[in-house]
């Protein structure tokens, strides 16, 4: 092939190629979205309808053992206290993978409700026994040690306690209420069906 040849192929080539780059810079791709981006923070919106203020008081018993060189110290001592929070679950914060959309069906994975922002009242807890097999030395470290596995204990009861209590039951059914009804708005998907799963539970929802 002739060099006047070849050199106008070339001319061609590039030609045709700044022109669909040229074409494509004024057309630019069409993005698709994921119509669940931005959807977990969303949830933050049922998250006052998604948990119960709890509080509750209890008794409980805290014990930490010490060993020694020849035998081990045990202090052990008996509070009063009261456990607050909200029960129920932290939406906002709620993993994108935990949700998953086919056709018209949104499929809403939540883990077990818990106890958020666990904290004990601004009222001291109160010191109802203490007992230590400490013969010589003092007992004040230990005891702080114990008070602070009492309340450990507390906070660990709570579960317990509001199921007992048929608060953990209502939450839950709380929670699927309001995700079935507000998700479908907040998609702009009014016929969408939600089912709601709970790690510790079966399917709920249509």
């Amino acid at each position: 092939m002739p060099l006047r040849a070849i050199a106008l192929l070339v001319v061609a080539v590039l030609g045709g190629a700044l022109g669909f780059f040229a074409v494509a810079r004024q057309h630019p791709a069409v993005l698709v979205v994921d119509p669940l981006t931005g959807i977990a923070p969303r949830l933050a919106l049922v998250q006052d309808l998604a948990t119960a203020r709890i509080s509750f008081r209890a008794i409980i018993k805290g014990q930490t053992v010490e060993g020694g060189r020849f035998f081990a110290n045990t202090d052990e001592v008996l509070i009063r206290t009261t456990v607050s929070g909200d029960w129920g679950f932290d939406l906002k914060d709620l993993d994108p993978s935990r949700l998953t959309l086919t056709g018209e069906r949104l499929t809403v994975r939540l883990p077990a409700p818990r106890l958020l922002t666990p904290g004990f009242t601004d009222e001291p807890a109160e010191l109802v026994d203490a007992r230590t097999t400490r013969w010589l030395s003092d007992a004040g470290p230990g005891q702080l040690d114990a008070l602070r596995a009492a309340r450990a204990q507390a906070l660990a009861e709570a579960p317990a306690r509001v199921a007992a209590l048929g608060i953990d039951a209502t939450v839950r059914e709380a929670t699927v209420h309001a995700v079935q009804k507000l998700l479908p708005s907040l998609l702009g998907r009014p016929g969408l069906s939600v089912q709601v799963r709970f790690d510790d539970q079966a399917q709920v929802g249509p």
